[in-house]
């Protein structure tokens, strides 16, 4: 509570209210999941991984095998900062179609994937269909940008084209995967892995 607190404190002021509205969510859903394995496709600047790195601190303290982010981007100044975290953060500095193979080989589940590295339709599907095989039934995957604020946030430098990975989703993955767009912080989709035995 302290730590998010201070968290808080810190957003306000230095970031605009929607970056700090994005925190509390993520923190909301990443607490609502319980996750143990966390994987963030696309660090950016940190905002996201501060909430997972907060939700993974409260977890580990109450159970005895700890919790860990796995972030993923190819600039090393987003991660730098993320190192004082120590063991409850390993760094990725590579593609995520890199990360793909080293996690295709070693298979571990996910409990939470964030996915907001590249903004194209093309490689955010990509991108789910790589990690989602990994998460675990009745866990969350969260995409970033899927609600763009206009036409012309549809730029690859904006939100792109990752609301077409969504629509995807929702047509052609009905039977495996539920999904929901929340339209305000230019769009965040929260999916759900079916195959729990209440839905």
């Amino acid at each position: 509570a302290i730590h998010h607190t201070f968290d808080l404190v810190n957003l306000y002021r230095f970031h605009a209210n929607n970056e700090i509205a994005y925190y509390n969510l993520l923190f909301s859903v990443a607490i609502s999941a319980a996750a143990f394995t966390i994987v963030e496709l696309g660090t950016g600047p940190g905002i996201s991984s501060l909430a997972f790195i907060r939700v993974l601190q409260y977890y580990n303290s109450l159970r005895a095998e700890k919790g860990t982010l796995h972030t993923c981007d190819l600039n090393p100044a987003m991660q730098k900062p993320l190192k004082h975290y120590g063991e409850i953060v390993k760094t990725h500095l590579m593609s995520t179609n890199k990360l793909a193979g080293s996690w295709t080989e070693h298979k571990t589940s996910i409990d939470l994937l964030h996915i907001d590295a590249d903004h194209s339709h093309e490689q955010s599907l990509k991108d789910f269909d790589i990690f989602s095989p990994f998460v675990q039934t009745n866990s969350l995957i969260l995409m970033h940008d899927t609600f763009p604020l206009s036409g012309e946030y549809e730029r690859p430098h904006l939100s792109g084209t990752v609301y077409k990975t969504a629509q995807h989703i929702k047509e052609e993955y009905r039977e495996e995967f539920e999904i929901m767009t929340i339209p305000y912080l230019c769009g965040i989709s929260i999916v759900r892995k079916k195959g729990a035995k209440y839905f």
